[in-house]
């Protein structure tokens, strides 16, 4: 039982050792406050995980939403293109092509759609439209609702990495100078002893 709690707290140890935590007869409180400091922001860090991956997932629900809502206000329907995609110098892969589609009430309408060069006339492509009948984007789908909110995550993890990182480097500086004028202190003491020197 008690090799069983030694193994479950070793990893702790190991960080703790690690970082400083530890109590060495080596280690000044202003080593000891530093260490402590570098804890704090992983752990905050961490604890950042999880609203990382809320706001992530708040993002890809509005992206849903926005999606259902732009699938609801507007159809799929089988656009012909009047013309071929002209190979015309400089050569890019697609083209603006006139198309023409019929609404379920037998209005006609026309548009623009790009399409790769060398295509048939007779081609269908499918396009949206609104309820008027007008040519409109294609409604978001759920991979890249799923692709901006994991995206949304990471960067939302990163920064707040980036903000703890920021914030110890700022307060490591007061922490460096004060161990600078105790290294300097103790070496007016130890290295006349040393070098034989007065300071």
């Amino acid at each position: 039982m008690e090799m069983t709690i030694i193994q479950a707290f070793r990893p702790i140890l190991w960080f703790a050792r690690r970082i400083g935590l530890l109590p060495s007869p080596l280690r000044r409180t202003v080593d000891r406050l530093e260490s402590l400091l570098v804890a704090v922001a992983i752990l905050l860090a961490l604890a950042a995980v999880p609203f990382a991956v809320a706001a992530g997932r708040a993002v890809s629900t509005g992206v849903q939403h926005t999606a259902a809502a732009q699938a609801a206000a507007s159809t799929p329907v089988a656009a012909t293109p009047v013309q071929k995609a002209l190979n015309v110098p400089p050569v890019p892969t697609t083209r603006p092509v006139p198309v023409v589609w019929t609404l379920p009430d037998g209005s006609v309408h026309s548009g623009q759609v790009e399409m790769n060069v060398g295509t048939s006339a007779p081609t269908t492509v499918t396009i949206w439209v609104d309820r008027q009948g007008r040519q409109v984007s294609p409604p978001v789908g759920t991979d890249q609702a799923g692709r901006r909110g994991t995206v949304v995550g990471i960067l939302t993890e990163l920064a707040v990495i980036l903000a703890l990182t920021g914030l110890v480097a700022l307060l490591r500086w007061p922490l460096n100078r004060h161990r600078a004028a105790g290294w300097e202190n103790e070496w007016r003491i130890v290295g006349p002893v040393w070098t034989k020197h007065r300071i």
